[in-house]
Order: structure tokens, then sequence, then C-alpha cells
């Protein structure tokens, strides 16, 4: 990162960023195309849990299982003053590389799709092996991550 004074290293303090946002996009390679998705997600464990339908092109993409990047941020916003120059961009983006696949064992789907429901909500609810299969459970195993702050 050019810009030391501005990377944070605490892992507490970036896992605290991705328990504040609210979309990962996923960015994979299809042949020769770059292709970006974002998508909702759970984190535990060093893992980001995704869900999916069972095709598409990010499914077809990805395979059994396929290199991926990773980029999330949150408290983003111009800081306007009178001096344009001056003006500045607000944000905390956390970024990263790991291997995305498709989750086939039934304990690891369901904990995926836990922690994805428990980054959204802390309310009861329930899940049924009546909608859980038919949903698709990717998992990204995070390799490397880095955080910058601004403002």
């Amino acid at each position: 990162m050019r810009r030391n004074e501005k990377e944070v290293t605490s892992r507490e303090e970036i896992d605290g960023y991705i328990a504040k946002a609210t979309v990962c996009r996923v960015g994979l390679v299809d042949g020769d195309e770059a292709y970006i998705v974002p998508m909702d997600f759970g984190y535990v464990d060093g893992c980001f849990y995704f869900h999916s339908a069972k095709e598409g092109r990010k499914v077809g993409i990805i395979g059994d299982e396929r290199k991926a990047s990773f980029e999330l941020e949150i408290d983003h916003g111009l800081r306007m003053v009178t001096d344009a120059y001056k003006c500045t961009h607000h944000f905390v983006c956390v970024m990263g590389t790991g291997t995305i696949g498709v989750v086939k064992d039934e304990e690891e789907r369901m904990k995926g799709l836990r922690a994805l429901m428990d980054h959204y909500t802390k309310d009861m609810y329930e899940m049924t092996g009546k909608c859980t299969h038919k949903t698709l459970v990717l998992r990204l195993r995070v390799e490397t991550i880095s955080c910058k702050r601004n403002g």
C-alpha cells in the first residue's frame, strides 16, 4: 500500500469493518474477461459464505474451485470544502484474494447459511431442508487481506 498511514493492520478492526459491510463484490476471471458480482454474504472463521442459484455465469466460472478476489467498502462519502483541491472522499475499503468453491458438506452448508443470515439479522429464524436444498452455498477462503481507511 502506497500510503502506509491509511493502512489498517489490526485483524480485529478489519473484522469489525467486514461486519458493518452490506455487500461483498467478488471478482473472477471468465476466459479473458474480468467479471465482478456483488453478493450478500456471511463471514466466519476467515471465510466468506455466499448463496446462489445452482446455475448461471458465476457458477459456471467457479466450477468446483477457482481463485477469486473480493472487495467491501463502508463509511464512504465526499467531504466538500470551499477549495476544490482540498475535497476528499472518506471510506474504509477491505480487499483481498482467496479461493472460492461450492460447499458440498451439509454441515458446512448450514454453517454458511447461518453466517449469512446472522450477518443481516439477529432475529430468530428457522432454516429447513425445504428451502435450503435448492440453495447453492459458496465459500471463499481468504488467503490475503488488506484494509485502507481515509478520513
